[in-house]
C-alpha cells in the first residue's frame, strides 16, 4: 500500500513499499536491477506523487492500481506541536484500509529475485501473492537469480495496528 503523508504542508508518498523501492534503487545500478512497485491505492490518489520514483529512481510504477472499492487513500497529516514539543499524527482516509489489504498483486508467475511484502496482521492479499510467487520459483518458473527452483529473497514488514492474540 501507499500512504500519503503531509508533513509541514508538503504531500509525499510514504509507506514501506515506497521506501523499499527507493532503497533498492539506491543500492543498485539502474541498468542491473528492474524494480516494480505493486500497490493498491484509493481512487483519490494523485499519481503525480510517483513521478520522483519513476524519473529519479527508475522504478516501474505502472502496477500501482486504483481500486474501485477504495474511494480514499490512507495517510496522515504530521505536524509538530511547539507547545508540547511533540509530533502530532492526524489519520485521514483510512476507511478503505481493509479493501486495500485484500488486494492481491498480479505477480504470481513472474520471476523476481527479491520481494518486499507488508504483512497486515495475519496477512492478506500481498502475503498470498508472495507465497504464490515463491511456489512458482520453487517449481522452476520464476526466480532469475540461479535458475529453476531458486527462491526469491523475501523481506517481511509486519504491521500491527493493535497487538493482541487475533493480530498475532
Amino acid at each position: 500500500k501507499i500512504i500519503v503523508d503531509t508533513v509541514a504542508g508538503r504531500t509525499r508518498p510514504g509507506g514501506g513499499g515506497v521506501q523499499a523501492a527507493a532503497g533498492a534503487r539506491l543500492t543498485s545500478d539502474r541498468d542491473s536491477l528492474q524494480i516494480d512497485l505493486f500497490a493498491p491505492v484509493g481512487l483519490d490518489f494523485d499519481d503525480s506523487l510517483l513521478t520522483p520514483l519513476r524519473c529519479d529512481f527508475g522504478v516501474n510504477t505502472s502496477r500501482v492500481t486504483p481500486l474501485d472499492a477504495a474511494t480514499s487513500n490512507p495517510g496522515e497529516k504530521i505536524s509538530y506541536d511547539d507547545e508540547t514539543g511533540q509530533m502530532r499524527f492526524e489519520p485521514v482516509g483510512w476507511e478503505c484500509w481493509d479493501e486495500l489489504c485484500a488486494w492481491e498483486p498480479p505477480m504470481a508467475e513472474s520471476a523476481y529475485d527479491a520481494l518486499h511484502v507488508i504483512v497486515e496482521g495475519g496477512g492478506a492479499g500481498e502475503v498470498r501473492a508472495t507465497l504464490r510467487a515463491c511456489e512458482a520459483a520453487r517449481r522452476g518458473s520464476g526466480g532469475s537469480g540461479g535458475g529453476g527452483g531458486s527462491l526469491p529473497c523475501v523481506g517481511v514488514e509486519p504491521i500491527l495496528h493493535e497487538v493482541d492474540a487475533a493480530a498475532l
